[in-house]
Formats: structure tokens, sequence, C-alpha cells
């Protein structure tokens, strides 16, 4: 292990050992959803099923809660529910990735997890980011010498050499293949397709889609994978407007593309040209998918974004996942659903109707509501979670037909971006069927069957331990809660 690892292996535990010893820092964390170790996380990397147990890795800055020179964290599972910190995998530490580790992802082959990452070093006075490998056994990882795999002499054309990064891989027939995205000299992002006979040599196929218009520029993140007998494609295009329409937030926003990919041609050819929101929500980047040894496509992302910032400055750490979503596709839709496994983890039930107000002392819960609005009639509810000092709420007014979230109300009010609303639509029984996943700092709401997400982020004092629902519906509304142990 490098002194680098080393390192940042003693201060995750140092950290790790503050946060045990502290009632209030034990408070802060989330009960169901991967968290950093210690210091900063964003996007999930190398998300993955190994040696009998799901693997995660992230971005990782052990030194503080802010963005810093990127490691690889890494994590198990028995039950994608309930996660184990591991010791840390990669540091900056190699010729190829002096300045960083930045994201990739891993397949198993041959009882080894194969891994892809970019790795970031200095040219001059620049910084360049080219594509690396490294191997898994289940004890040691190993970064062979031959890294860099792919650099700007393995592409046929030039493009910004500070922006290549990201490489997705899969393995087909006789051959691995690896996506990244890149930077073209007009500014505009771009998906270029690779494969390889050994993991080793690699052979540029070509631009497999691309920006074509002023909609956004970088991409990040890319996932290109078959699902229920169409090709998806998963990116996070940065430096987007915000529009309503769509639900695109300002700045940064992942979103899908249903097509098909053209592997002789090396084109992905879009059922539609615009872009599909994955998730709604304010806090919601980077998504990575695995396949699991079911056949189930699991998704996981990073619940935040680079301009939604507000973790306390008390924390010890810095960033969450999302609850993995198992995906399929019905109706020309992508579809999410919270992975089966979370239900192991149900605690007591709580069931009835709404009319006026109930409250309920707990705040780790799936909750379940059914809202058949009267025609023609302004009507809302309301879900708080906090109490009178410190709370979010998150309102469906019948009226205008929006999911709305406010987090102004919270430590620090919220962040630069504390509130949003949604467009919703009923479903064929004129119902609205909501699905909200509330853990300690976060709500995932899940809309008619995970046909949309809106995924969000608040932080509150760990005393503020209450749920509240108030509706105004003519037709009371159903609820299902459980609590989440």
């Amino acid at each position: 292990m490098s002194e680098k690892l080393e390192l940042a292996k003693k201060r995750m535990a140092e950290i790790q050992s503050q946060i045990e010893s502290s009632e209030e820092q034990k408070k802060f964390l989330p009960r169901f959803h991967f968290s950093s170790p210690c210091g900063w996380i964003n996007d999930p990397n190398g998300f993955c099923f190994f040696d009998g147990e799901f693997h995660l890795f992230a971005q990782w800055h052990p030194y503080s809660t802010q963005w810093g020179p990127m490691h690889w964290c890494h994590a198990s599972s028995k039950n994608l529910v309930k996660w184990k910190h591991l010791p840390p995998a990669f540091a900056p530490d190699s010729q190829a990735d002096c300045e960083g580790c930045f994201s990739g992802s891993a397949i198993e082959q041959d009882g080894k997890l194969y891994i892809a990452y970019t790795g970031v070093s200095k040219k001059l006075d620049s910084t360049i980011q080219n594509q690396c490998v490294a191997f898994f056994d289940g004890k040691k990882f190993v970064k062979p010498n031959f890294n860099p795999i792919l650099t700007a002499d393995d592409i046929p054309f030039e493009y910004d050499v500070e922006h290549f990064r990201d490489p997705k891989i899969w393995h087909d027939g006789e051959k691995f293949f690896l996506a990244a995205v890149l930077k073209k000299k007009d500014g505009r992002g771009a998906l270029a397709i690779f494969e390889s006979a050994n993991f080793e040599k690699w052979n540029f196929l070509g631009i497999a889609d691309e920006e074509k218009t002023s909609r956004s520029a970088m991409w990040e993140c890319p996932d290109i994978f078959l699902l229920d007998g169409k090709n998806v494609f998963i990116v996070s295009p940065q430096e987007m407007q915000a529009e309503e329409k769509g639900g695109f937030n300002k700045g940064n926003n992942t979103v899908y593309f249903l097509g098909e990919f053209k592997k002789d041609e090396c084109k992905f050819v879009r059922e539609n040209s615009d872009f599909t929101m994955l998730d709604l929500g304010m806090d919601f980047y980077a998504a990575q998918t695995m396949q699991d040894s079911s056949g189930r496509r699991i998704m996981i992302a990073w619940m935040q974004n680079w301009d939604s910032y507000n973790t306390p400055k008390n924390y010890l750490w810095s960033g969450m996942m999302t609850f993995p979503r198992e995906l399929k596709i019905e109706n020309g839709k992508l579809i999410q659903t919270p992975v089966r496994e979370l239900k192991d983890f149900y605690g007591k039930e709580f069931s009835g109707k709404i009319s006026g107000e109930k409250k309920f002392d707990l705040r780790h819960c799936a909750m379940k509501l059914k809202i058949v609005p009267k025609r023609g009639e302004s009507e809302k509810l309301k879900v708080k979670i906090g109490d009178k000092k410190q709370f979010a709420f998150f309102e469906f007014d019948s009226e205008k037909m929006e999911l709305s979230f406010n987090r102004e109300n919270t430590i620090d009010g919220g962040g630069t971006m504390n509130k949003k609303s949604i467009h919703v639509e009923l479903d064929e029984n004129g119902e609205l069927n909501l699905l909200c996943l509330i853990d300690t700092s976060s709500v995932e709401i899940f809309i008619n069957s995970g046909e949309k997400v809106f995924t969000n982020i608040f932080f509150i004092s760990s005393d503020e331990n209450s749920l509240a629902l108030s509706s105004t519906f003519f037709n009371e509304v159903e609820f299902l809660l459980n609590e989440i142990l």
C-alpha cells in the first residue's frame, strides 16, 4: 500500500472513530443510504456484484468536506441497504493519476474485478485526463505499469485534453468495450467508444453520440446498457439552463435516451432527440448501473448536485448516494423503483386515511400515499419533516398539478438551491400514487409506480424527529407507512 493510500486509510479510521464516539455525530448518519466514511464523496464508481456481494466505490476526498484530490473509497453490502466501509481502494499515487483518480466502472471477469478509471496528471502547466485500469482479487488492488491505456494519441482528432473521462466498461463476446466522454474543440460533449481483446491495448471505434445543439456543454458519467430489448444511454450534461417544461435544473443534470446502439457502425440512434430527466429533484447526479446475478438492472447515483451543496459545517462527512433502484422499460419510459430488499428492514406499520392533520414521532420510513382529487376543487396535501424550528416539506397542489419541495427552513436555509416544483399527472384511474423514502436527511418520491422520481436532501436538527401529514382533500388521502429499522 502506497504512502498516500496509508494516509487516507489512517484518516478514515480517525474520523470514523470520532463519529462512533459521538452520539450527536451518529445521529447525523443516514439509516438506509450509503454515505461517505469521512470527508467528501461525489460520483458512484465501480458499482458491481463481485464474490457474492455488492460493491460500491465513490469519488472521495478524505481530508475535508469539500471536493479535493480524488481518491476512491470502497464499501460492500449483502443487501443494498446496509453498507460496510472497507479500506480505501485508490489514492493519486502513480505517475498516470498523480493529480487524481477520477470516476470509472468495474466488471467481474475470471474471478477478478476489472476496473477502468480516469487518471489525472500534469503536462507543463495543464492537467490532462487519460484512462487507466486496475485489478482487484478480493484482497489487493493493483495498478499495472502499462497505464494509461488511452491517451490523446488514441483519438484521431483534436479535443480538449483536460476533459476526457469517466469510462464505462462492459464485456461482449470475446472483447471488452469502453465508453468515455470528452469535450470537443467547440466545447460540446461527445461519447467515444473503444474496444480491446485483453484490457491493455485499446482501439478507437468512433463517436457514438454527441451534443449537436447548444443545450449543454461537457457531458459526464456515461452509462450504456441493454434493457427490455432497448439500449439505454445515460449521461450527465453540464452548463444547462433551467427549464420548467423538462424539469431541468440550471447547471448540471442527469438525462437518458432510449434507442439502439449499432455496434457495427458505432452509433447510438435515439428514439427521441430530446433529453429526458432521469430524476426531477435538485439532488441527483452521475448515475451508474450494474446487473446483478438475477439479471436485475440496478442504478445508484450521487444524491447531490454540483450546485446544491449544503452540508452543515459541523459534519465530519459530506455526500450520500440514492437508494438503489431497479430499472425497467414500460410504454417508452424508464421506470425506477426501490430495490425489493428494503422491505426486509420494515418495522412498525401505520395505515389509515388523512383528513386534517396526523403526526408521527419518527423520520425514517417508506410511506405510500394514494390521492384522488375531486374534479374542479383546489386541494393540497403537505408532508412536513421536522417541527417548528427546522423542517423541510413537500406538497401536492391539485389545482396546479404540482409537486413541490422546500428546504428554506433547514440548516443554512438549505443552500443556494432550496426549493423546486415539478408537474405531475394522474394515472389512468384518476389517482396520484406516491412512494416516499424518508431518511435522516433525504426524501426520494417515486411517482405513479416510478414513472417519475423527485429526489431532494435536507439537513435539520437530529432532535426534530417528527413527521406531519395534513390534507384538505375532499376524498381522504390513504396512507401506508412503514418505519425502516
